[in-house]
């Protein structure tokens, strides 16, 4: 079996990766991996600013930095990690819908697996795989679809958060739902703390459903009704997060981030680092 994961170069998918990979049924496996930058995403600081700590620090600093120290940390870069359980990379940047398109098709995959993706499966691409193209969605559905569902459970005052693992169809998260699981939103964690544990849920939902596909045990779906409510989220704008931060709530808290950041140093690095405030 071939197994096509398709997500982003950035540090949530990295930390969904080692989670998910050693639950993955015995296949072929194929990272791609394509980051695609929204123009909102430049538009407000705070978004700014969360891009530099998804991104830019892990692909320019953190990843370069782990992998030159030779030997591997709890948490490895995406190449070390690849090699680590023998799968095959490929980083796609910059390529367009067409270039992606012929790649599937030269992959020939019999399951695709999409999280963190930020690009469209076109119609054919998805009648390719034997085991069908899922999708991890980091909101409920059909209720949110969208970008950023994590953030607006918070800022709605939600009690929780949502994964949802779908079947891939023409729309934008339309497709019937496999899998659905709540996480209660931690009082006082920041929204990275939150949009991270919500992704390793999801993480264990796509390796659990690539377990039951493999082994003949497809999901029993549910088509999501043409007719509920649906709410398009779109990327957070000034208005939202000015509303987010006066309700006490922060986009990223530091010390969880180092915390984080610091399980890519090899053993013994630690001891040389300053010590925590």
């Amino acid at each position: 079996m071939h197994l096509l994961l398709c997500s982003k170069r950035d540090l949530v998918a990295n930390l969904m990766l080692h989670r998910m990979l050693p639950q993955l049924p015995p296949a072929r496996i194929t990272l791609l991996l394509a980051n695609r930058l929204r123009s909102g995403a430049l538009a407000v600081p705070q978004l700014r600013m969360l891009r530099l700590f998804e991104e830019e620090l892990p692909n320019q600093v953190l990843f370069p930095l782990a992998a030159a120290a030779g030997a591997p940390g709890e948490l490895a870069p995406f190449e070390s990690l690849a090699a680590r359980h023998d799968i095959r990379l490929i980083i796609a940047d910059g390529m367009g819908r067409a270039g992606r398109s012929a790649l599937y098709r030269e992959l020939a995959p019999d399951m695709i697996l999409t999280f963190k993706f930020g690009f469209l499966l076109q119609p054919e691409d998805i009648a390719l795989p034997r085991l069908g193209a899922w999708n991890l969605h980091s909101g409920a559905l059909p209720e949110r679809p969208g970008l950023h569902a994590a953030f607006w459970a918070m800022h709605d005052g939600e009690a929780s958060t949502t994964a949802t693992v779908h079947q891939i169809d023409e729309g934008i998260d339309t497709g019937p739902i496999a899998l659905m699981r709540q996480r209660p939103i931690e009082p006082g964690r920041s929204f990275f703390h939150t949009m991270v544990q919500n992704y390793l849920q999801g993480a264990d939902m796509l390796a659990e459903l690539a377990r039951g596909l493999a082994e003949g045990s497809p999901p029993r779906l549910q088509p999501q009704s043409p007719t509920a409510p649906r709410r398009y989220l779109p990327l957070p704008d000034a208005a939202a997060l000015a509303r987010f931060e006066a309700a006490g709530k922060v986009m990223v808290e530091p010390e969880d981030y180092l915390a984080l950041a610091r399980h890519f140093l090899p053993e013994g690095a630690e001891s040389q680092l300053p010590p925590r405030r």
